[in-house]
């Protein structure tokens, strides 16, 4: 009986025990819940920034290859004496200006007038007799060995007036084509011989540009695609690809490439240092604001996006071509709305007020930037409010 007693108190003991701990573990948990919520609404309100976007769309970029190159006339040429003789007349100066078939450097004749009449008069003989033969054979008085005899000392009489009249022609030496005297290696009185130099004229009109284009390269660039030119001297023209080499330099391993330009002018001369922004291939990119660029914890260069929901996103890109303030960047969905100002003042996450604007610009004002940095610093301090309760 004892025994029975001293069980049914222990398990009354137990039962009370474990109704008081539930009771006391709740009232616990309630009291927390209460301190948490308490301290939440004791903190202050977190500001939400504003920020300004523009919509951005991507649009078809033709994207360039640059190379680095030099102008070459069109077509240059060495003129060379064709036959002997002194010469007595030079009617160019270097510099100057010619057209096709001016003279420019006159041969004395010496005896070649002498030479010529010699053979005019050598071939009427030899004329004479052919008839004669001729005349003979129809007669049969002369063998047709006769007559083919008198015919072959006819031509070759003829084939002497023709050589006299060819070596007089060369003594006068003309220009080819229109262009420049780009030198002259004689003077009056200079004695010549058949291979000597003459002059050197150089055709402008075209000028060409020439370049060196890489393996890699070669398949992307087209024969008659527009390149763009800019010389040395600050002028930018444009010009056509007129000709991709089809044999690799021994030396670069690379293939020359020549820009045509119009020159009728002969502005552009010869020789000038040049850069060629070759067009390549149609890519489709964002067209934004350098301004606009954001530098991730990890070195990675981006933008600061809004989504729909107004949270702040960092998306990194590419950048396929620049210009003078602006460039062209891809790895961004066809349509976004970019951070244009005030995006160094948020971070990936945060919630914020936007108002869309036109354009671009380069960057915000004195005032804007200082409200901008007025809110990062309330932001900064509620955030530590926030990490000195916790």
């Amino acid at each position: 009986m004892r025994t029975s007693w001293i069980i049914a108190l222990v398990i009354g003991v137990i039962a009370a025990a474990w109704i008081a701990g539930g009771y006391f573990i709740g009232n616990d948990t309630t009291d927390a819940a209460t301190v948490e919520a308490e301290a939440e609404a004791a903190q202050p309100e977190r500001p939400i920034p504003s920020v300004r976007i523009m919509q951005s769309v991507a649009q078809p970029m033709t994207n360039s290859l640059t190379l680095q190159g030099r102008t070459v006339a069109d077509r240059e040429v060495m003129l060379s004496a064709e036959t002997d003789g002194p010469v007595s007349e030079v009617l160019v100066e270097r510099g100057s200006e010619i057209a096709g078939g001016d003279l420019i450097v006159r041969i004395a004749p010496e005896d070649r007038h002498a030479r010529l009449a010699e053979a005019e008069a050598l071939y009427s003989q030899r004329e004479i007799e052919f008839i004669a033969a001729e005349r003979l054979n129809e007669q049969g008085h002369a063998s047709d060995t006769t007559l083919a005899q008198a015919r072959a000392s006819l031509d070759s009489a003829m084939a002497l007036v023709e050589l006299a009249q060819v070596d007089m022609n060369r003594l006068e030496i003309v220009a080819p084509f229109d262009g420049y005297i780009e030198d002259r290696y004689v003077e009056v009185g200079t004695y010549v011989r058949a291979g000597d130099q003459i002059a050197t004229i150089l055709d402008l009109d075209p000028i060409r540009v020439a370049g060196q284009v890489s393996e890699r390269h070669l398949g992307q660039i087209e024969l008659g695609a527009v390149a763009e030119v800019g010389l040395i001297d600050g002028r930018t023209v444009p010009g056509v690809v007129s000709f991709i080499s089809a044999a690799a330099s021994e030396a670069t391993r690379t293939f020359r490439l020549e820009v045509e330009i119009p020159n009728p002018d002969g502005a552009i001369i010869q020789g000038l240092t040049a850069e060629l922004r070759v067009p390549t291939q149609q890519i489709i990119a964002h067209r934004i604001s350098s301004s606009v660029l954001n530098l991730a914890d990890d070195g990675r260069v981006g933008v600061m996006t809004v989504t729909d929901d107004d949270l702040v996103e960092f998306l990194p890109i590419t950048i396929v071509g620049t210009t003078s303030d602006e460039m062209w960047v891809t790895d961004l969905p066809d349509s976004l709305d970019i951070i244009v100002v005030g995006q160094g003042f948020v971070q990936p996450g945060v919630r914020v007020e936007t108002t869309l604007v036109d354009g671009v610009p380069n960057r915000p004002d004195a005032t804007e930037a200082t409200n901008l940095a007025a809110q990062a610093a309330s932001m900064d301090d509620a955030a530590d409010a926030v990490g000195g309760s916790n």
